[in-house]
Parts: C-alpha cells; structure tokens; sequence
C-alpha cells in the first residue's frame, strides 16, 4: 500500500514539474489547424488592406486564382516558380532542424548555379551521354554549395561566430564572384546582358511544357524532400540532427557530437541550395545571368517556416509561395491594383503563415531549456 501511495506521488510530482502548456498556442503551431486559421487571418488582414486603400478585393483575388490557375500554361508557370522554393525551403529547413539559422541559401544556389554552368560549358559530350552530363552538373552544384555551407558551421563550432551573420556576409561574397565571372571571364563577346555563354546542349535540362520554363527539376527537388523526409524519420544521422537542435547539451551528453551535426547539416542545406540554382542555369536560363535569382534564398526562409521544417509540408508551401507570386503578376497587369501594393499583400500573406512555425521554434526551445534546468 505504501508503495502504491508513493508511486502515485512521484507521479503526481512529475506533473507538476512539466511545463504548463497554452492552450491557444499549441493550437496555433499544431500544425495543419494552425496553417489553416494563419491561412484565412492573412486573407481578411489583405482585404482589409485593399478595401481601405480604394480597391476592390475580389476583383484582385479572382485575378489572381486566374493567373495562377486559369490555364496549363499558368499552372506549368507556378510549378516552375516554385522549383526553386523548394530547394531553398529544404536547405534552411535542414539548419533548423539543427539548430541553425541557415540565411545563406542566396550564396549556396548562387555559387552552385556557377558550379553546374561551368560543367555545362564542357563541349564534346554525346547527346547519348545527355543524362550523364546533367548529373555531373547537378554533382557539381551540390558539392560547391555544400562546401559554401560548411563554411559558417566551421566559424560557429571553432570561433562561435554566429551562423546568422557569417551566412549574410558569404551572400555578398558569393554575389560579387558569380557576377565577376558573369561580366569579365565567362562573357561572351558582344553580349549586352551580364552574363555568361550558353550552356551546350548535353547539359540543357528538358523543358515539361512547351511555352513555359518548368523542366524536370521540379521532381528533382521533390526527390530531394522525400529523401530528407525519410534522412529525418529513418535514419541515426537523422536523429542526431534533431536532438542537436533540440537541445545540443543533451546530445552531448549522449555522446553526439553538435560539430559534426553542424556541419553535416549545413553541407546538406548548402547542396540543396546549390542544385537549385542549377535547376535555373541548366533548366530556365541556360546560362548564367547576373540577378537572375529574386531572392530565391530569402525567400526560401519563408517556405522552411511556413512548411514547419518538414520536408513534405515545404513542397507544398513552395507550390503556395509560387501560386501567390504568379497570380500577383496577373493581378498587376489586369487590375487598378498597383505592383507595390500586390508586394504588400504578399507580405501579410507570409508574415501570418509563418507565424505558428515560428511559435513553435520558440516553444521547442523554451522546453529544451526547461529540461535541461531540471536535469
């Protein structure tokens, strides 16, 4: 009987000391419930917004659902936007998982966009070999920009310098040398455009639908998500990137070392942003041109927490970044709706869609705290 009472008290005991949940927040980063409620919020702050400043809302939405959805042609363009969302999302995904704020998926696609064009320029290749000339394209882009992406992860774990502000100043870095490369050694003579020579047609990647720029990298990144999905769920190195970034001292104490988990992780966020931009060079481009990305690494940040770092969720929250931008044009062109205001727009959009992943980063490191304490 005594034994009863005092398992019942340690029970009871243990209770007490976990953390007190909120409600409304754990509705909030519950996933799916959470992205729906952030979903229809970001919709009503919009329209209050257009309706304020003299515009018609519905109008500006049905233009909108039209130019993302109104044709194979439109549906083919928000495919191919989103393509690159999806690499960037995966590649800031995987440095959350460990810990990181992974802010240089810009340099990474940059750098491994130079990296498959320089692969691509090699002349001589069979149109027999074609598949084989891309994969080496592809290989090439992964290893620069996974060599790019250890490069933080070695400051952070020798110097501590933190992964946020060394990522920003490598995208300058790597915007100067791809744009030095695309104005002066690889420049083409008489080419107006800063940019470089096409790359040849061994190396060109095939386009899926004639009149649009979507080509098969678009299953290349799905590729890439389900074989993370299953690198997470599956696998040791999986496990040991999530308990780093979930608490690093605990991992630690288990024997996995947060150094080699950092920089495996960044050399795999830093590869798929570098197959991304070569995606672009081999796929939509076939060349380098300076500028071509918009910030497809900024934006990937979006895409990560919108996804909620799940690879799967951030195919899917690429194809709505991609629907909203395309439709955005459409919108600019066919409506009294000014551009700057269509950029305004898809700021609430993101803003509120990130929210709930952004809540739940906060949690889950409030509750690593709170266990480490009472270890």
């Amino acid at each position: 009987m005594v034994a009863i009472e005092d398992h019942a008290m340690n029970q009871a005991s243990r209770k007490e000391n976990q953390p007190r949940r909120n409600t409304l927040v754990e509705f909030l980063t519950g996933g799916l419930a959470g992205s729906l409620l952030a979903f229809v919020l970001a919709l009503v702050t919009a329209t209050i917004l257009i309706e304020f400043a003299g515009f018609d809302a519905p109008e500006g939405y049905r233009a909108m659902l039209s130019g993302a959805f109104g044709s194979p042609i439109a549906l083919a363009d928000v495919l191919a936007r989103s393509t690159p969302l999806i690499f960037t999302g995966l590649s800031v995904a995987v440095g959350l998982r460990a810990g990181l704020f992974n802010v240089g998926s810009e340099g990474q696609l940059l750098l491994g966009a130079m990296a498959a064009l320089l692969v691509g320029l090699i002349q001589g290749v069979p149109m027999r070999m074609h598949w084989l000339h891309v994969l080496f394209a592809y290989a090439a882009a992964a290893i620069v920009g996974g060599l790019w992406g250890i490069v933080p992860a070695i400051l952070k774990a020798r110097f501590r310098a933190h992964e946020v502000i060394t990522t920003i100043m490598l995208n300058y870095v790597a915007i100067l040398i791809t744009g030095y490369l695309a104005n002066y050694p690889l420049h083409p003579p008489g080419e107006m455009l800063p940019a470089t020579a096409r790359v040849v047609e061994s190396a060109k990647l095939p386009r899926l639908v004639q009149g649009s720029q979507l080509t098969i990298a678009l299953f290349v990144g799905i590729g890439c998500a389900i074989l993370l999905g299953l690198l997470f769920k599956q696998s040791v190195l999986g496990y040991e990137i999530r308990a780093v970034g979930l608490n690093r001292l605990a991992a630690e104490a288990k024997g996995i070392s947060q150094t080699r988990v950092w920089l495996v992780a960044m050399a795999i966020g830093g590869a798929m942003a570098g197959m991304g931009g070569a995606g672009e060079v081999l796929g939509v481009h076939r060349r380098f041109v300076e500028g071509f990305s918009p910030g497809y690494g900024f934006d990937g940040i979006a895409v990560a927490l919108i996804g909620n770092k799940n690879p799967v969720t951030i195919v899917l929250a690429a194809l709505l970044l991609g629907a909203i931008r395309t439709g955005a044009l459409v919108m600019d062109r066919t409506t009294s709706i000014p551009a700057d205001f269509v950029m305004v727009i898809q700021g609430v959009l993101l803003i509120f869609l990130a929210v709930p992943a952004i809540l739940q980063i906060i949690l889950e490191r409030r509750r690593a705290v709170i266990v480490q304490d009472q270890y």
